[in-house]
C-alpha cells in the first residue's frame, strides 16, 4: 500500500492533465474538474475509480461527454498503477 502524501490531491492532478503534453494534445481543459469534484468530496485521485461509482456518474457530476469521462478514467488508472508500481512519482511543484 502507497502513503496517501504519494497520491496526488484531485484538484493538482486534474491541474497537472492539463501541462502534461500527452494527455492535453485534444485541447481538452482538465483544470476546473478537480474543485467541482473536491466540492463532492473526493480529496485524492485514489477515490476516481469505477469500483466507488460509474461512468455516467462523472459525466452528470462534471457536464462532460463520455469520452472526456472515459478519458479521466484512464487517466487516473494509468497513473495510481504508475504510483503504486513505483514508476511515476507525481511532481510537488505543479500548481
Amino acid at each position: 500500500n502507497i502513503p496517501i502524501t504519494d497520491i496526488p490531491d484531485i484538484v493538482s492532478w486534474f491541474a497537472f492533465l492539463d501541462h502534461h503534453e500527452q494527455r492535453n494534445q485534444d485541447g481538452l481543459t482538465f483544470a476546473p474538474y478537480g474543485p467541482i469534484l473536491r466540492a463532492k468530496g473526493f480529496l485524492h485521485l485514489s477515490q476516481l475509480t469505477l469500483d466507488f461509482f460509474g461512468l455516467s456518474d462523472l459525466q452528470t457530476w462534471l457536464g462532460i461527454e463520455v469520452r472526456t469521462a472515459v478519458l479521466i478514467m484512464q487517466y487516473a488508472k494509468e497513473d495510481l498503477a504508475a504510483i503504486r508500481s513505483g514508476k511515476w512519482v507525481f511532481p510537488k511543484d505543479i500548481v
